[in-house]
């Protein structure tokens, strides 16, 4: 007799500790205060502890190539001013503007000058997305690691992963 209660109590303490809520611990993956998303597969949460209220920050390992995710919710005054952000940046080119259902996806590339050589040897490919949903603004930012080819296919790879992430994104 007491070793099946001695059992039961150690499987319900096992279960429990198993089903623990994560906001005990903190934010899970693809989770801030005010929402969350279905992370891409392949993505971790690099240690970096950059999530606020409105910011998601994780990393992504797919296709052998490392991509930086982050999400941000912005004001109505952010959101409407998109364009003039995008002019005013003169270090980024413009490769592709698009709209997609009620998705905005703009791939560009960022020259970044280096101090320590003095000249413009730093190129940031990234992948920006910019959607409202539910009354609320968000800004999608997929950086491209280093050997990443940034072809048609990789934009291929990022519309789908910001639809994906769209489609789950879930208020909180």
């Amino acid at each position: 007799m007491n070793k099946k209660i001695i059992l039961l109590i150690l499987f319900l303490v096992m279960f429990s500790l198993t089903s623990v809520n994560a906001g005990w611990f903190g934010y899970d993956l693809g989770e801030c205060k005010n929402f969350s998303i279905t992370p891409p597969e392949g993505s971790e949460d690099l240690g970096i502890n950059e999530r606020t209220d409105d910011h998601i920050f994780i990393f992504s390992d797919y296709g052998n190539v490392s991509h930086y995710i982050s999400i941000n919710e912005m004001t109505e005054e952010q959101f409407n001013n998109v364009d003039n952000a995008i002019k005013s940046n003169h270090m980024s080119t413009i490769l592709d503007d698009e709209k997609i259902e009620n998705i905005r996806i703009i791939k560009t590339q960022t020259e970044k000058y280096n101090t320590k050589t003095g000249y413009i040897d730093i190129i940031v490919n990234e992948t920006n997305a910019y959607f409202a949903k539910n009354g609320y603004y968000y800004n999608l930012s997929i950086d491209h690691g280093k050997g990443c080819p940034f072809d048609e296919k990789e934009f291929g790879e990022d519309t789908k992963i910001i639809k994906n992430i769209y489609n789950s994104l879930k208020r909180k």
